[in-house]
């Protein structure tokens, strides 16, 4: 409230629409319907880590305390990947960069965290993830300006927006539906893999897709900023 009010009293528009509306038409792009089904994917997975940090650390025999560490440095490094994903934008372009986040992610979770049985490999996933999820928060934006252009920015981006409502709805209680189904958190470690793989296959989805919006942006130009 203190931060984000004032930025909004002071924001102001420099291209307005005379009303907002949703550009059904968008729904025949195939680069958009790419776009809005690559991210609704990608947020599923989004707030799984968070979420099951202090759980994965009690089931390793840690205090709790750790985990509450462990969550804040998921955060910190998540504001520090949406700094950096953003510079990077500047350098490669907004759809590799989303790409590159959406991999980090998922390499995070499939190959760190299972094999996570101390506390060295648990932080190191907590900085990688925690920085690729960030990387993703800071890049849509860029993408759909990228790709549309600044006057259509607020539609398209607002459609895209919605189709995340159900992975934040969704995401982390489904990881928590698998756990329970395979022994609860008194399970041990392993009854944690089959969340971690659903996630983990689920950032791997998303990065398909997106990998579609930039062969389809740059017409198969593996190298052209985009």
């Amino acid at each position: 409230i203190a931060l984000t009010f004032p930025a909004c009293w002071f924001l102001k528009d420099r291209l307005r629409r005379s009303t907002a509306t949703i550009e059904w038409s968008l729904f025949s792009d195939p680069r958009f319907v790419m776009l809005a089904l690559g991210s609704a994917i990608g947020t599923f997975p989004l707030l799984v880590p968070p979420f099951f940090l202090p759980l994965y650390t009690n089931s390793l025999g840690l205090a709790a305390s750790i985990g509450s560490i462990l969550l804040a440095v998921f955060n910190v490094s998540s504001a520090l990947g949406r700094v950096s994903f953003g510079a990077l934008c500047n350098v490669c372009g907004p759809i590799t960069s989303l790409c590159f986040a959406l991999i980090l992610s998922a390499l995070s979770i499939l190959a760190i965290w299972p094999v996570s049985n101390s506390l060295a490999p648990l932080i190191v996933f907590a900085i990688l993830n925690g920085f690729g999820n960030g990387g993703f928060f800071s890049t849509i934006p860029s993408v759909v300006a990228h790709m549309y252009g600044p006057i259509r920015v607020t539609t398209v981006f607002s459609m895209v927006l919605t189709g995340w409502a159900a992975g934040y709805l969704l995401g982390a209680p489904v990881a928590g539906w698998l756990l329970d189904a395979y022994g609860g958190s008194g399970g041990g470690i392993v009854a944690y893999r089959p969340a971690m793989y659903y996630a983990g296959s689920l950032s791997i989805g998303s990065t398909g897709f997106i990998l579609g919006v930039r062969i389809l942006t740059t017409k198969r130009n593996l190298f052209t900023f985009a």
